[in-house]
């Protein structure tokens, strides 16, 4: 994958039992007390000690996903891929109607460049929430390298509509446009994107480089030019 995105840490709050809720097996402070330890040392980023305490957490309850998601997020993080597959398909096994752990799932298979593993989850977390904004760009970038650019763009383009704006997803969606051979649709995407990240000369070095690939030499020298990196050299 060209450029997986995903957030260090989404934070669950553990709540104690309500009033007339069925009381949980023994040891249920204990896995309360590493996950909570777990979480903190994640927002830390102290990712090996997060999953020492995940680890735990999952030997004590090992019917609750949470712990499971939480034992593959720190394992992502340290780039353990096949441990984190492992982790988040349990925790998948255990709660098949999570978005954010197929969306996850999806990325520790991106990580071994078992891509079509990782096209089929980012397709699971996009049926159960269409706006899943991360997992539409994960799946646009591995069509992309698929060589599926016409359907890649159109995932581009619903991340886009659901709210995500980089500079990153713009030069993809041109580079998926001109790769399907939709030049126009690039230009128009590529003239949008200048004006919404005029300051941005990545944005400008990358555009003017990915039209310059396509062998398209006048709107590249035009955001080459316009990069403050090329410019003012």
């Amino acid at each position: 994958m060209r450029s997986a995105t995903f957030p260090i840490l989404l934070l669950v709050l553990i709540l104690p039992a309500s009033p007339g809720e069925q009381p949980r097996p023994a040891g249920e402070q204990e896995w309360k007390a590493h996950m909570a330890r777990g979480v903190e040392m994640l927002r830390q980023q102290q990712f090996e000690a997060a999953k020492t305490q995940f680890l735990r957490a999952t030997t004590l309850q090992d019917k609750r996903p949470e712990g499971f998601f939480y034992l593959g997020l720190a394992s992502i993080n340290l780039r353990q891929a096949a441990e984190a597959e492992r982790a988040f398909r349990q925790a998948v096994a255990l709660n098949v109607r999570s978005a954010r752990t197929h969306f996850y799932l999806g990325l520790s298979y991106g990580q071994q460049n078992k891509t079509r593993e990782a096209i089929r989850e980012m397709q699971e977390a996009i049926e159960i929430d269409s706006q899943h904004k991360d997992a539409l760009y994960n799946l646009g970038l591995l069509l992309l390298e698929s060589g599926q650019p016409a359907e890649a763009a159109q995932y581009l383009e619903r991340a886009e509509r659901s709210g995500m704006e980089t500079p990153e997803l713009a030069v993809n969606l041109i580079r998926a446009n001109l790769t399907a051979g939709k030049t126009d649709q690039a230009l128009a995407v590529a003239a949008s994107a200048s004006v919404q990240y005029e300051a941005s000369a990545a944005f400008q070095s990358a555009a003017g480089k990915v039209f310059l690939e396509a062998g398209l030499p006048r709107p590249a020298r035009t955001y080459l030019l316009a990069s403050p990196r090329f410019c003012c050299r």
